[in-house]
């Protein structure tokens, strides 16, 4: 009975002295300014936008029963490579998207 209590009073220690984080915008890297690298970016993936959605729709189909969404801000491009060498226009894109189900507060 003793450990069992001493073990809740650890548990509720850490707990408080440790919150867990739940929010998702923590995730994402959220710049502090503007820049013609950020504006560059964010062009870019209004122009992927139809595929992206297509893929995370394709991806998310056999799980859920609504479409989730996928918010240029909550997107970022983790490497860009270039497939047919030096100066060739065929791209290699690896983004990471936070698709949402339902209303975002």
């Amino acid at each position: 009975m003793r450990k069992q209590i001493s073990v809740f009073i650890l548990s509720l220690f850490l707990i408080t002295i440790n919150p867990l984080r739940t929010s998702a915008d923590s995730i994402m890297y959220k710049p502090r300014q503007d820049s013609t690298e950020l504006q560059l970016q964010d062009m870019l993936m209004l122009l992927l936008s139809p595929a992206v959605d297509d893929s995370v729709n394709n991806y998310y189909r056999k799980f859920l029963k609504e479409s989730p969404l996928v918010y240029p801000y909550q997107s970022n491009i983790v490497r860009i490579e270039r497939t047919n060498g030096f100066r060739g226009f065929i791209f290699l894109i690896t983004v990471e998207v936070m698709p949402v189900v339902g209303p975002r507060n």
